[in-house]
């Protein structure tokens, strides 16, 4: 980049503004990408509070003769 005690040039600011557009349009896609990571994060969590809940309250029937204490 240029010393800032002179004039940058028509070429070094245009050169500064791409960067600069490139590093929000990054930041933003990057923002993006944490929010679908979190949204995916807790509907896995959810689907497995879920499965607990059914595994916890399914009840299983026994058959007659299936398991005896003896």
């Amino acid at each position: 980049m240029a010393d800032n005690n002179r004039e940058k040039s028509a070429q070094e600011k245009k050169r500064e503004e791409l960067l600069l557009a490139e590093l929000v349009r990054l930041v933003n896609k990057r923002d993006e990408l944490v929010r679908i990571e979190d949204s995916q994060v807790q509907e896995a969590e959810k689907a497995a509070q879920h499965a607990e809940h059914v595994v916890r309250n399914t009840k299983i029937p026994k058959k007659q003769g299936d398991c005896c204490i003896q």
